[in-house]
């Protein structure tokens, strides 16, 4: 008895030591700031009672983006993922994640410091009915590696890596809990498009240095956009910054007095990405756009010399020539070449949920005329005018596309039986080019028509 009393004090002292390192790090001074601040302020802010009318869709959490990306198609997302949600706030991402895997067998773990952040959150899991799928846990994730999680799927962690002192023990911490076949979506800051965003916070730590509370800081700061010149690099990046002095608290807190932030350029973000033995897989459409010269420079020769770069020479140059990159958003993945390759006859066409925003099949189906123009917004607040020319077998493939259906049995469909060589050929050309500029905007991304991990067992 007395030696089964002494096996319990032992293992109560590790535990206690064990909970003392965890709260030693939990109040460390950069992550003791950064949590007071979302307690006080949880960001985003969120009324829970809205998601009785409205759902918030995250562009890096849309599934069947993710697939594509992340799992080269091959995942059967009706057969459930494993998800992690690091800094999760107040639930975007969580909740758009949960609701796409609606009465499926998944398990989504939320972390984050902020209980007023968790509180919401919860809340807002609460009235889609989704309490099942989640797990819950107050801890930073610097702390993820000790918490005896099993591996993830897929991991987000958006606009969390570049609060820490040390962004690359955060993306270390989340390596470390991803399966080998895994992906993430991150989102941090870039450097180019935050330039004024910076001299504001340079500014307020110089006019709120007496500020005798967080609220006379953020009163000081609004009087302050109120009254800054046009020639301010902030005012002059106009829709770059669509913070106002009538935004929120919690919005003017975060853009200009955050204890810490952290931007990175492109060049900085593929070797922070590759130090940590992880490969971007891709940028989200909404990003992707404006790290392309082509789609920058109105000069051909320069196009197709900078066109030639590789991926992280080409964007670096982008984002120098665009110069409005305020986030990076992201998927990387633990696998060197982990999205879909090219467009092959037994992919599955599958409409986004970015596609069913802008209603894309609905568009081809009704077109009238002889190019369907779908104008698509970018990151920074530009657009871009896509147009696809119309055709009888693109406004049968928009009927026929469902999630189920292989390009083969669509253009199988399309063409009827019997038909001849040359028309079947004349369908799938047909077909492979409008499929072409949907793929470049991800409003069609592809999956395999079965999971492999199955087929292997």
């Amino acid at each position: 008895m007395a030696e089964a009393s002494s096996v319990f004090l032992c293992a109560r002292w590790i535990m206690s030591k064990q909970h003392s390192s965890n709260e030693a790090r939990l109040n460390g001074d950069v992550t003791e700031r950064v949590r007071s601040q979302y307690e006080q302020l949880p960001y985003p802010h969120r009324e829970p009672a809205d998601e009785r009318k409205r759902l918030c869709m995250t562009e890096l959490d849309d599934l069947n983006i993710v697939n594509h990306y992340c799992f080269g198609g091959e995942r059967d997302l009706s057969g459930g993922l494993r998800i992690l949600v690091a800094g999760g706030g107040t639930g975007d991402s969580l909740v758009f994640l949960a609701e796409q895997l609606r009465d499926t067998p998944s398990e989504l773990v939320y972390v984050d410091l902020s209980d007023a952040a968790m509180k919401i959150a919860r809340e807002r899991v609460r009235i889609r009915g989704l309490d099942s799928l989640v797990q819950w846990h107050r801890r930073s994730l610097l702390d993820i590696a000790e918490m005896d999680f099993e591996p993830f799927d897929f991991i987000n962690c958006s606009g969390v890596l570049h609060h820490l002192e040390n962004p690359a023990d955060g993306l270390a911490a989340l390596k470390s809990v991803l399966k080998p076949d895994g992906g993430m979506a991150l989102m941090v800051y870039g450097e180019m498009g935050r330039t004024g965003v910076y001299q504001i916070q340079r500014l307020m730590r110089i006019a709120a240095a007496n500020a005798s509370s967080e609220q006379e800081k953020i009163d000081l700061t609004r009087t302050m956009l109120s009254n800054l010149p046009k020639t301010n690099w902030f005012v002059a990046g106009g829709g770059l910054n669509s913070l106002t002095a009538d935004s929120s608290d919690a919005e003017i807190y975060d853009l200009f007095l955050h204890s810490q932030d952290r931007p990175f350029s492109v060049d900085e973000l593929y070797g922070w990405v590759e130090e940590a033995g992880l490969h971007v897989a891709e940028f989200t459409m909404q990003n992707r756009m404006l790290y392309e010269p082509a789609f920058l420079l109105g000069d051909s020769n320069l196009v197709e010399e900078l066109s030639s770069l590789p991926d992280r020479q080409r964007r670096a140059a982008g984002e120098l020539i665009s110069g409005s990159i305020a986030k990076h958003n992201f998927w990387v993945s633990a696998r060197a070449e982990s999205k879909v390759d090219g467009i092959r006859a037994e992919y599955v066409p599958c409409l986004s949920q970015l596609g069913q925003q802008y209603d894309v099949l609905t568009a081809i189906e009704q077109a009238k005329t002889p190019n369907v123009s779908i104008q698509v917004n970018l990151q920074n607040g530009s657009s871009v005018k896509l147009a696809i020319a119309m055709n009888d077998s693109l406004r049968a493939m928009a009927k026929l596309i469902d999630g189920s259906r292989s390009l083969l049995e669509i253009v199988v469909a399309i063409v009827g039986p019997g038909a001849s060589r040359e028309k079947i050929d004349r369908v799938w050309s047909e077909l492979q080019i409008a499929i072409g500029t949907l793929r470049q905007i991800d409003f069609i991304v592809f999956r395999q028509k079965v999971d492999r991990r199955t087929q292997a067992a």
